[in-house]
């Protein structure tokens, strides 16, 4: 849809702008010496999961387990 609308892509950056900042400042709080490319870094894994195991997908039966991991490795990474 966002390749079709470009007011859909508009508006999706918006969203994603918002959620990037939220988690700048959230990495800021942890003292992260680079916390905009860690939080791009970030929203790009966590918005790819959806592509592998999102509804309709190939590995939707693993999309937990990913999750779970992903939100570990999070944890462990990054716990404020």
């Amino acid at each position: 849809m966002e390749q079709l609308e470009p007011r859909v892509s508009d508006l999706i950056e918006d969203v994603y702008a918002k959620y990037l900042r939220s988690l700048e400042r959230r990495l800021e709080e942890g003292g992260s010496a680079s916390p905009h490319t860690k939080a791009l870094c970030l929203m790009a894994l966590l918005e790819g999961e959806s592509l592998f195991t999102g509804s309709g997908r190939r590995w939707k039966s693993d999309r937990i387990a990913v999750r779970e991991t992903t939100l570990r490795f999070i944890d462990e990474r990054y716990r404020v």
